[in-house]
């Protein structure tokens, strides 16, 4: 279980990493911290302090709607990767050609999604962005894949609307994060 605990944990600097890469590499965040990006502009929260506020309210949203008990790992990621993401975006620096900034849009995607399979893969509760996916599929009465196209381009649309960095790196990461995490879930040598 300590090993669990602490993947778990260590995973949630991981996606925060990856998050920050993308926010400076100016291309693009992907869907969510597009979300979080633009609420952040809206109220003058850090980007940090809106994850965690976002997250928790899809936690309270998947507990009360999809009926989903939060676990360990919901908790960790409600607290940890905001943190990590304030703590993060400024001593991250990008230098800014085109690709160097492609290369870190792609690391952090990259990152994202290993610290994202590593969470998953300790077992210790949905995450709320995953588990919003669910209960929405369930409401949409459609599959989970269809769910999170839907819940994803609703986030952009509000972070758009609101400021937050969307482009073609937002669309990069929406299409590629997924089978990303599907791929370290399944190729990695997972000892958790």
């Amino acid at each position: 279980m300590i090993r669990k605990v602490t993947v778990a944990a260590m995973s949630q600097a991981i996606i925060a990493l990856g998050v920050v890469l993308m926010i400076h590499a100016s291309l693009g965040a992907d869907p969510w911290t597009a979300f979080t990006l633009g609420w952040s502009n809206a109220t003058g929260l850090t980007n940090g302090r809106v994850t965690q506020l976002t997250m928790l309210a899809l936690v309270c949203a998947n507990y009360l709607v999809g009926k989903q008990k939060p676990g360990i790992g919901a908790a960790f990621n409600i607290v940890l990767v905001g943190w990590f993401i304030d703590l993060l975006t400024p001593v991250v620096g990008i230098p800014g050609g085109l690709f160097v900034r492609w290369m870190a849009q792609l690391a952090g995607m990259v990152l994202m999604a290993l610290g994202s399979a590593a969470y998953i893969h300790a077992d210790l509760g949905r995450g709320p962005i995953d588990g919003w996916g669910f209960t929405m599929g369930r409401l949409l009465h459609t599959k989970i894949g269809i769910a999170r196209i839907v819940t994803d381009g609703i986030a952009v649309s509000v972070g758009a609307a609101l400021g937050g960095k969307v482009g073609v790196g937002t669309l990069a990461a929406a299409v590629l994060i997924g089978p990303l995490i599907q791929f370290f879930i399944t190729r990695g040598e997972w000892r958790v």
